[in-house]
């Protein structure tokens, strides 16, 4: 592994990781995600005023709390890394997880650029990550308690 392969496959771990848990909250909210890697694209739903989308409601202020304008642009950069994030469905854009050969050459993910952002950049996505995670994780326990699954 180079070092600036080190960038990519974190901010494609914190990636996934974020897109999981929205996923997962989703499924717990008896909704369906579409099979893509921008779940961010239901962040306006969960945060209707009236909670409409949202089977437990009473989650919608711990919500609002969690992606607040500065963290919803911060998960909205950070999905934006992910393969074909930028092109819509396109499926041959190089995955930002693995490094890629382009005529025998190893390339890098978009994700890094082809070096290291600053430590404080990766500090910050691994943050947002623990956050995001850490919330979603709370509510899911709050939902299991109010209502077994």
């Amino acid at each position: 592994m180079r070092p600036t392969d080190v960038a990519c496959h974190v901010t494609a771990l914190c990636a996934q990781t974020v897109e999981k848990a929205l996923k997962g909250y989703l499924i717990l909210n008896r909704r369906d995600a579409r099979l893509d890697h921008r779940p961010d694209r239901y962040l306006r739903l969960l945060l209707e005023r009236d909670g409409a989308f949202l089977r437990y409601r009473s989650h919608h202020p711990e919500l609002a709390r969690l992606f607040d304008t500065r963290t919803r642009s911060a998960v909205v950069d950070l999905l934006s890394q992910t393969p074909g994030a930028r092109s819509g469905a396109r499926t041959d854009e190089p995955n930002s997880e693995y490094p890629w050969q382009v005529e025998g050459e190893w390339r890098h993910a978009p994700a890094d650029a082809a070096h290291d952002p600053p430590p404080d950049v990766l500090g910050a996505r691994l943050e947002l990550t623990r956050r995001v995670l850490d919330a979603l994780d709370r509510l899911r326990s709050a939902a299991e308690r109010a209502a077994p699954l």
